[in-house]
């Protein structure tokens, strides 16, 4: 099986370990490497080494964005592998199902009006996209979160992103904002469906391996609904449910770090959690426990104050 390559920060280390928790859980011996982005300060991994089996690497440039992830296809050497999210836990043997040995592999979402905001937002304007830059780009049909999908490394290269990102410094940045967005997304949701109706790279849309627990949109509603899986099935490694559950950001609000129960479907996330902190060494276990205890608490009387409103009697 090819390995499992994650960028984190030293803000979602915690993330990071429930991520990894979920993997171990349905495949203990595959690889895992965990690239550091230290534009905002270098950290260690700690047990995640020692105790989980992850290569840790240092990514070469600073980046402080999701277009960090762009560096791991820069590599000469031409390796398949599962790029991740820290956002991300796995509910079952998901690789498994994943038999196609196209260059990527993305679990596609069909979108039949690119032209609503809701696909600027997210992927990229289709109007200014074929207007002002690419009057030949033909849309698909489908767009792919980048947080989950198969990639190949040593078929592009950091010259093929230079006009749509600028890397001439750390901290890089999208050259064109108004057409592009989420840094990394709407990059490779051009590039790669590009580059694949060229001929010089093969992208498969694969049946969807990855459920949003939260989205507007009905059809992936209905979806993740039919397929939420239950912590029963989890627990006993039933395998019901192949997929990958993907938060898709909402891991940023404060409040959510200190209370998983407060995210949808986060009994996933608090299984995987405590199974991390019953195989990390025992005298940092406890440590950490304490640590996840406080931020907790902080969070609690944090949200207690911001619904707190004064009495209007002097």
């Amino acid at each position: 099986m090819y390995p499992i390559k994650i960028v984190s920060w030293k803000g979602d280390v915690w993330a990071l370990r429930i991520c990894i928790a979920s993997i171990r859980y349905w495949y203990p011996d595959v690889r895992i490497e965990i690239y550091k982005d230290i534009a905002r300060g270098d950290f260690a991994l700690g047990d995640l080494v020692t105790q989980f089996n992850c290569i840790e690497k240092t990514l070469q440039k600073k980046y402080g964005s999701a277009i960090s992830k762009l560096e791991l296809l820069f590599s000469e050497k031409r390796e398949r592998y599962f790029v991740l999210d820290t956002d991300c836990v796995l509910v079952g043997r998901v690789f498994d199902g994943i038999s196609t040995e196209a260059d990527f592999v993305v679990s596609a979402d069909y979108v039949d009006d690119p032209n609503c905001d809701w696909f600027r937002e997210t992927y990229y304007d289709i109007a200014k996209l074929v207007n002002q830059f690419d009057s030949d780009f033909v849309y698909p049909g489908y767009v792919f979160n980048t947080g989950q999908m198969v990639a190949t490394s040593g078929i592009l290269k950091e010259s093929d992103f230079r006009p749509l990102i600028d890397f001439s410094a750390d901290n890089p940045s999208l050259r064109e904002p108004g057409i592009f967005s989420l840094y990394d997304q709407g990059v490779l949701n051009y590039t790669l469906v590009k580059r694949a109706q060229e001929g010089q790279l093969s992208l498969s849309p694969h049946v969807n391996f990855h459920l949003w627990p939260l989205t507007k949109d009905p059809v992936n509603h209905a979806f993740a609904r039919e397929n939420q899986p239950s912590i029963e099935a989890v627990r006993y490694r039933a395998n019901k449910h192949p997929f990958i559950i993907h938060w898709a950001g909402l891991f940023r609000h404060d409040s959510y770090q200190h209370s998983l129960r407060l995210l949808p479907w986060g009994y996933l996330l608090e299984f995987y959690e405590n199974l991390y902190y019953s195989k990390a060494e025992k005298n940092l276990g406890r440590r950490l426990k304490i640590e996840r205890f406080k931020n907790r608490v902080a969070g609690a009387i944090k949200r207690r104050f911001r619904s707190f409103k004064p009495s209007k009697e002097c």
